[in-house]
């Protein structure tokens, strides 16, 4: 089904309402200045999440759409692109066949590069060989519209190696997807902390960027980490205990870190693959 009380059918007014909500956001990001390109109908639609989240399958997602979303957006957004699913790729093809396009309203599918189960070692592998098949169920858009290593930071851990395996590991899955038809990708998040929040649910991650403001050479911040993140006393960041010279060799650069921040090898591997994609890509 669906978190939506009182479903998706056609007399449903919550579900009325949600489509609303979500249009008047994307007209006030407009208004804004901030032009918004495409949305996706709702991150992991197959993971009742602890945090802020709402299950469909693609039954009633296709009927949300159909229904709500679709005629919502075409009045108040029209050219707004709406993509499908927005989950792990080993599933894909499956929503891909079953949303169809939804009466026209639905130009693509998102999905992401996580592996199904808690196995973070399988992130970016598992499903890939989907990637083709994705492309021949729907000639829409494909766009990865997620990915991140897990759990922490390569700052946190001070492993020269896992840094560098994670990059590594985001040039083959993005080159793979490329190659088989997907017309973007997105990281999940640009910049994080040492241990890769703020996060309230302990839901730690890396990124490209890791902000360490405390280690600025002018005005160093305080300790930027939340109560909540800390971890108790005794909380060992090892990328604290290496000199600048030495975080070099984790793809840093002297200049970022006198600022308070530090690239990682995730982020020149992605800055040089993206000179590749293809025209029309975002």
């Amino acid at each position: 089904g669906t978190c939506i009380r009182d479903g998706v059918g056609r007399d449903s007014k919550y579900a009325d309402a949600w489509a609303r909500y979500m249009s008047k956001w994307v007209v006030e990001y407009e208004n804004s200045g901030v032009p918004v390109w495409a949305i996706t109908v709702q991150n992991e639609p197959e993971f009742a999440a602890p945090w802020e989240a709402c299950s469909y399958n693609t039954t009633t997602e296709r009927a949300f759409v159909e229904n709500f979303l679709g005629p919502t957006f075409r009045r108040d957004n029209d050219g707004v692109k709406i993509l499908g699913f927005d989950h792990n790729k080993d599933h894909a093809v499956k929503w891909a066949e079953e949303l169809g396009d939804a009466e026209g309203y639905i130009d693509g599918i998102g999905y992401h590069w996580y592996a199904g189960g808690m196995d973070r070692l399988l992130d970016g592998g598992v499903g890939g060989a989907n990637m083709h098949r994705l492309r021949e169920a729907t000639d829409g858009i494909l766009l990865g519209t997620e990915g991140c290593h897990c759990p922490s930071t390569g700052y946190a851990g001070g492993e020269l190696e896992v840094a560098w395996k994670r990059a590594e590991r985001n040039a083959h899955a993005l080159l793979s997807d490329l190659s088989a038809g997907s017309m973007g990708n997105i990281e999940w998040n640009l910049i994080l902390d040492k241990l890769g929040g703020p996060n309230h649910l302990g839901n730690v991650c890396d990124s490209p960027i890791v902000a360490i403001p405390d280690r600025a050479v002018a005005n160093p911040a305080p300790e930027p980490l939340p109560e909540f993140e800390k971890g108790g006393e005794g909380k060992v960041i090892a990328g604290d205990r290496l000199t600048f010279d030495e975080l070099v060799d984790h793809g840093g650069t002297k200049k970022d870190m006198n600022l308070g921040v530090l690239t990682q090898p995730m982020y020149w591997v992605a800055g040089h693959f993206t000179r590749y994609l293809r025209e029309g890509s975002r």
